[in-house]
């Protein structure tokens, strides 16, 4: 039976490649069963698969508790959505984002399409920037000659650089921190190949209102986090990521990312390390969003103090001393 295992703790394996408790779980108890939500919506999952994700979380399904023998658990503070999409991600190391909405004057939520005619026609901000400067360029046009300029002629040679230098220019970089961009967030094997599937989009637009799609990754996070799925928490800081460097923080669209913030520090525990997520919303904020901290709502949740408001000026300082 094939399937996709994140657990490097198995029993003796068979022939086959299952341990002999995985085949028990798969064939005589198949499916684990969750209810979902404020009306306990029945949604069920391959036993075997949930317990490969995490100790926690073959504890609960496969251990001495009464959820393991009943095959049965309330998951009461997870949505529909955000299960549908840990579902995907156990059977296939990936998850679909959910999709923007569209608000803003004009706007009819019944039938958005009314007045977008504009929108849709005008270039965005950074598009309209890019075509003036290609229409401004005064450089001539390239020529064959251009092309073939080089060929035949010896190229002069780069000075090798002395292990010394190399090192110098490591440690360099390495006592720099990271620009939010240049940040780093490795997937899992089960879900590398799956990349090129999954892609973030970039908003076009001020009246697309991402909120439903950072908090849709935040509510995974959240939920990987409670159960220790180590792998899914780098898959979704991997999409936020990719979708934060692609998002154009219009002034109409603070309030999104606000609520991302605000999501994610009243849904993650302050641990003596910088919660992951946290230092992920903070950082982008401090980078790639500043004047959105000048707004009535973030000063309010600043004012409040905590966790929050040291993050995000330790992040601010970190920007400065660049």
């Amino acid at each position: 039976m094939f399937r996709r295992s994140n657990d490097s703790h198995s029993a003796i394996e068979n022939s086959s490649g299952e341990s002999s408790n995985e085949m028990s779980i798969s064939y005589n108890n198949p499916f684990f069963t969750f209810f979902i939500g404020e009306e306990a919506k029945p949604m069920a999952i391959h036993t075997a698969l949930v317990a490969d994700q995490s100790l926690a979380l073959r504890t609960l399904v496969t251990g001495s508790m009464k959820e393991a023998q009943s095959r049965e658990a309330t998951w009461k503070d997870v949505d529909e959505d955000t299960f549908a999409r840990f579902a995907q991600f156990v059977y296939t190391g990936d998850y679909s984002p959910t999709s923007h909405t569209l608000c803003g004057p004009g706007i009819d939520e019944a039938n958005p399409a009314v007045g977008l005619r504009e929108v849709i026609n005008s270039p965005s901000p950074g598009l309209a920037a890019s075509m003036e400067g290609i229409q401004n360029s005064d450089s001539s046009p390239i020529t064959p000659d251009d092309l073939y300029d080089n060929w035949g002629r010896r190229m002069p040679q780069k000075k090798k650089s002395s292990k010394r230098d190399v090192l110098e220019r490591v440690e360099q970089k390495q006592s720099q921190p990271l620009s939010f961009h240049d940040r780093v967030y490795p997937l899992p094997t089960c879900s590398a190949y799956l990349t090129k599937i999954s892609k973030a989009r970039a908003n076009t637009s001020a009246i697309e209102d991402y909120t439903p799609i950072f908090l849709g990754h935040a509510r995974l996070y959240t939920l990987a986090d409670e159960y220790g799925v180590n792998t899914l928490k780098s898959v979704v800081l991997y999409k936020l990521h990719a979708t934060l460097c692609l998002f154009t923080p219009y002034e109409a669209r603070y309030g999104d990312i606000l609520e991302l913030l605000r999501f994610t520090y009243d849904h993650t525990p302050a641990r003596a390390q910088l919660d992951p997520l946290r230092e992920l919303v903070t950082q982008y904020i401090a980078q790639q969003a500043t004047p959105v901290i000048d707004t009535e709502q973030c000063l309010s949740l600043v004012a409040k103090g905590g966790p929050l408001a040291r993050d995000l000026f330790a992040m601010l300082l970190r920007r400065l001393a660049q």
